[in-house]
């Protein structure tokens, strides 16, 4: 009996230090598997990041279109609210007053009525159908 109470404590040994090395691997292995995972989840963490900020541009810049969307609509507004009127006064217009011709009345009209401080041109005007064709360039506030 004895001789095989020795070779089970050979074995024993034998399979504990294997068990020993084979923990020792499975540590070594599980550590490694948790360095690549806080890696990958520190590089998602920053895309996220970036991903965040690059969503927050696009918000702002969004929001600046819009803004100019705005204020090109209110340009628009108004400019057709001065054409309107201009159409009016120009379809007002009945003959030259003071001495001025046509085309001195009409810029007159305009400065004072669309509140035109640029030069403006008179391109044609015919005083027998009463059709004035303007331009001029304004200067943006």
């Amino acid at each position: 009996m004895s001789v095989t109470q020795v070779t089970l404590e050979e074995a024993l040994k034998i399979l504990s230090s294997k068990l020993e090395a084979r923990l020792v691997a499975i540590s070594a292995s599980q550590s490694e598997i948790e360095v690549q995972i806080s890696a990958q989840f520190s590089e998602m963490k920053s895309e996220i990041q970036l991903l965040y900020s690059k969503l927050s541009e696009k918000d702002k810049l969004i929001s600046e279109l819009n803004s100019r969307i705005e204020y090109q609509e209110q340009r628009l507004l108004e400019l057709e609210a001065k054409d309107r009127k201009l159409s009016l006064v120009v379809h007002g217009l009945r003959k030259e007053k003071n001495g001025e011709t046509l085309e001195q009345n009409l810029q007159d009209i305009l400065r004072s009525s669309l509140e035109i401080k640029d030069n403006i041109q008179i391109t044609r005007c015919q005083a027998k159908t009463k059709q004035c064709f303007c331009s001029w360039q304004c200067q943006e506030t």
